[in-house]
């Protein structure tokens, strides 16, 4: 039986590790914690789980196989850390940390303890679109992808944010959240394995109200061997619109394009020897039944700890290049 323990519910997010054992008779969720009283008791008369104020006091109590991450961001790192000490596999709503420090202490830990697994839920990888331009990539469909652009809009529902949503210092940055998704993605379809990566933030809409909040995003990501990535996040998807985000992305490879749209779960492709074809594509898998499913073979997962650093490092250097005018830096795997 694997146990998951649910280390904060700040995140909504955090129903993705309730919804993953629905069905499923080898892993139940045994607990969370959440420091907000009226978040904790509201959490806890909804699911009925055990509730503890401190994510040390859940873990003595549970010695979950598993802890799931969904707390304040800026909390994330330290969580990440004293699970690893417990001896927990880990199992993170993005982002995995806020600070660059953080995430060396993280890898640090993680090469002392080779049996334990960490994986960054990415769920774009387990949507239709994405199984299936993945298909018709390593068929060779599309040839060498050189270049993506994705587009990552959100809600901002700001009357429904937490305080800590709107400061630098617990929120983290725009692209530190936002842009980790699409990084994964553009690492996933290349192959990069080092490369640059500069940043550009504004605050467009909400000066006034929270003058340290970053509402749009632009990473810039080169890799050495010559691919490039566009990566577009914001806060600004319109409220009135039924979805949450548009979210797409586009891949151009050296024998020819595929569209993902992610909100309509379509999938546009077209190549040099096959004419331009809507293709239908599955359901999106379950955001976290990949860790799950890898744990009970006993394998790796198929987003393992190294995707998850290297994609945390990049939107991590990222938000570093804007903050300092849009500075290039280097990152590598």
């Amino acid at each position: 039986m694997i146990d998951i323990a649910i280390a904060g519910v700040q995140h909504m997010h955090f129903r993705y590790f309730l919804d993953s054992v629905a069905g499923r008779t080898d892993a139940r969720v045994v607990g969370f914690s959440e420091a907000d009283p009226a978040t904790r008791e509201a959490v806890a008369a909804e699911t009925g789980l055990p509730a503890y104020e401190d994510h040390k006091a859940l873990v003595e109590a549970t010695s979950p196989t598993v802890v799931g991450i969904a707390a304040e961001f800026g909390a994330r790192g330290q969580i990440v850390l004293d699970a690893l000490d417990a001896g927990a596999h880990v199992l993170a709503d993005k982002p995995l940390c806020t600070r660059m420090s953080e995430l060396e202490a993280i890898e640090k830990s993680l090469a002392e303890r080779p049996n334990q697994q960490l994986s960054i839920m990415f769920e774009k990888r387990g949507y239709g679109p994405s199984i299936v331009a993945r298909q018709l990539f390593e068929e060779g469909a599309l040839g060498e992808i050189t270049l993506v652009h994705a587009t990552g809009p959100h809600k901002l529902n700001e009357p429904n944010r937490p305080d800590w949503f709107w400061s630098a210092e617990t929120y983290g940055g725009v692209l530190a959240d936002l842009t980790t998704h699409d990084v994964d993605m553009f690492l996933w379809f290349t192959g990069a394995q080092s490369g640059t990566v500069t940043g550009r933030v504004a605050n467009l809409t909400q000066t006034a109200a929270h003058p340290e909040f970053e509402d749009t995003g632009l990473a810039m990501v080169a890799a050495d061997e010559g691919a490039m990535g566009s990566l577009e996040v914001h806060w600004m998807s319109p409220i009135a619109a039924p979805w949450h985000g548009d979210y797409r992305m586009r891949l151009t490879g050296t024998e020819g394009t595929a569209e993902l749209n992610w909100r309509t779960g379509e999938l546009f492709v077209a190549t040099h020897t096959r004419e331009p074809e809507l293709i239908a594509c599955p359901p999106n898998q379950p955001p976290a039944a990949y860790f799950l499913d890898a744990l009970v073979a006993g394998e790796e997962p198929s987003v393992n700890a190294a995707d998850s650093i290297v994609a945390t490092r990049v939107a991590l250097l990222a938000q570093e290049s804007a903050a300092n005018g849009g500075e290039l830096r280097r990152w590598s795997r």
